[in-house]
């Protein structure tokens, strides 16, 4: 039947695996997974074209574009490799061959691995890269002690990511305007350098049976305020991987409306070495509902954060899942303490419910 469309050229991992090493430059690999499998292992180089039914909706109505990515422009002649986790035979209606097709409008070859990731991964581990080839667990939750060699990274004009080295260097500080330290950690300690007012701990663990879901809300309340006093914060961890990033891509959810996916790769594509880890993506799942449900669409009025007395503080986890707005009565010396301390109590949701 002349209608129907020629199935994609197949490439086997064997010659993948030989390009890579050759002229990786000369191909772009396309990893059509969900992002946190792509997160945890991937093939070296590739890039993620999360396949959620989201983005197959926007692909069947041709709204999705290609990731921005130094190795996507398709003014240059480059190979094209797609793969999922291991399909041998794909319908049309298959992510993976929408994918297929709207690359093969821009790049004349376009091939399609052979056996996927899973085939792969299994010859060539060599060639992958990600969470699991990084990151030592080891390592996870001892203070102080940076993995990272990343310095401090802008993901907007007022959010900073970066590790407990950069916080404790002054002159970083200093050469990024930093005004205010939002610590995600239980024993990283508070830099002399930064007012106590200016300080604001999430005492977490990066594990995974941590909680970081009650903790999101007051998180981006302190980030939001922190702008809007046209201030600079710092958001730091450990390394600035994983609990840090996990705050950073929760604020971005939050102050741009986007999904956790896009969230997480706006983020990523500013600091690529963040890896969240699993425990942390789903409970953003859980924060990525939570503000689907809400009526709660912006962030707070303006407060003030500086305060009289110099008291750094450590916020107590709120009861409910979806961001709430807080008062500004300080009680507590610190006003985003105050509001914090409110918001846990329940009067702020006392008073939205009188609405």
């Amino acid at each position: 039947m002349g209608g129907e469309k020629k199935p994609p050229q197949a490439i086997q991992a064997q010659k993948l695996a030989g390009i890579l090493r050759e002229d990786s430059e000369g191909v772009l690999v396309i990893d059509c997974r969900s992002f946190t499998e792509y997160n945890n292992l991937h093939v070296v180089g590739s890039v993620n074209l999360c396949g959620s039914k989201l983005a197959k909706k926007r692909l069947l109505k041709e709204l999705l574009v290609l990731p921005h990515h130094p190795k996507i422009d398709p003014s240059f002649e480059k190979q094209v490799v797609v793969y999922d986790q291991g399909s041998q035979e794909l319908s049309a209606g298959h992510f993976v061959s929408l994918v297929v097709g709207k690359l093969e409008k821009k790049y004349s070859s376009v091939s399609l691995l052979e056996g996927g990731f899973a085939n792969f991964s299994s010859q060539f581990p060599n060639l992958c890269e990600g969470r699991t080839s990084n990151i030592l667990h080891t390592s996870i939750s001892q203070p102080c002690l940076s993995t990272s060699t990343v310095s401090v990274t802008r993901i907007l004009p007022h959010l900073y990511l970066g590790s407990q080295n950069d916080v404790m260097d002054q002159e970083v500080i200093n050469q990024n305007g930093i005004t205010h330290v939002l610590n995600v950690s239980y024993s990283c300690p508070k830099p002399v350098f930064i007012s106590d007012n200016h300080f604001l701990r999430i005492p977490i663990n990066d594990s995974y049976c941590e909680k970081i879901l009650p903790w999101l809300s007051a998180a981006v309340e302190f980030i939001g305020k922190v702008e809007l006093v046209n201030g600079r914060v710092l958001v730091h961890c450990l390394a600035g991987i994983s609990r840090s990033a996990a705050v950073a891509i929760a604020y971005i959810m939050r102050l741009m409306g986007l999904s956790l996916d896009d969230a997480y790769r706006f983020v990523k594509e500013k600091r690529p070495t963040i890896s969240p880890n699993f425990n942390f993506l789903g409970q953003l799942l859980e924060y990525e509902m939570s503000l689907a449900n809400s009526q709660q669409s912006h962030l707070p009025s303006p407060v003030q954060l500086e305060s009289p007395t110099d008291r750094a503080c450590t916020v107590q986890p709120s009861d409910a899942d979806t961001p709430v707005l807080f008062s500004p009565t300080p009680k507590y010396g610190c006003d985003v303490c105050d509001d914090i301390h409110e918001s846990s109590s329940g009067k702020t949701s006392q008073r939205l419910a009188g609405r």
